[in-house]
């Protein structure tokens, strides 16, 4: 009886591996493949702050410009990677024209207001714009310089960024005759504002303007 329950058993065994399909196991290959990230930080969490100004201070029949300040501004990657940075104006229906050549006589004619950007309104009244430009610059490839491109597109034209302003819908990078891959960026963001004339703004009341730039880096 043993070995007939053996051969059974056994008999059992080989059938059953007669009717089974030819084993088998699945081999996973996975991963991801993902850009270099990058952080952006802006100092005082991206506030220039005006504080109050008398309206006395503001000239009636011709446009008032503010000093110059600015924000500090890092950039930190992963590891070394082609980026630029674009600008928009979220005050851009705010903004007062012809007020370019308050700030940069000597390149009205090429940025004009496009590198200008709204302050906001008070009642129905705009009340100015202010230029953004760029300051201090530092990265971690030393021997390159500004530049800037109209074009968003993998084969943009750069050119040299000579007079350093950030004017909205254009690229920013560094690098020589294309953007160069870079792991750090430090530097400022300058703020000038000018206020539109004072014959016409309400300034026999309180006037906040709260210009506003949404900054992007963009990865090439």
């Amino acid at each position: 009886m043993k070995k007939s329950i053996a051969f059974m058993c056994i008999g059992m065994l080989l059938c059953s591996a007669a009717v089974s399909a030819a084993p088998s196991t699945e081999v996973k290959v996975s991963g991801k493949v993902t850009p270099a990230a990058c952080s952006l930080e802006i100092g005082n969490r991206g506030y220039v702050v005006y504080g109050l100004i008398a309206s006395a201070s503001i000239n009636k029949t011709s446009n008032t410009t503010l000093p110059t300040q600015s924000a500090s501004f890092s950039i930190t990657c992963d590891q070394p990677i082609r980026i630029a940075l674009s600008f928009t104006d979220n005050r851009a229906g705010s903004k007062v024209p012809g007020l370019f050549r308050y700030t940069n006589a000597a390149y009205s004619g090429w940025y004009g207001d496009q590198a200008m950007y709204g302050l906001g309104t008070v009642g129905n009244k705009n009340i100015g714009a202010f230029q953004l430009g760029l300051a201090n610059v530092r990265h971690d490839r030393g021997n390159t310089y500004g530049l800037i491109s109209t074009s968003s597109a993998a084969d943009a034209h750069w050119g040299y960024n000579s007079t350093n302003l950030l004017a909205a819908g254009e690229w920013y990078g560094w690098g020589g005759s294309t953007v160069a891959p870079l792991k750090t960026i430090t530097g400022e963001l300058t703020v000038t504002p000018v206020l539109e004339q004072g014959q016409n703004l309400p300034t026999g009341e309180e006037i906040n303007f709260d210009g506003s730039v949404t900054m992007e880096v963009r990865y090439l």
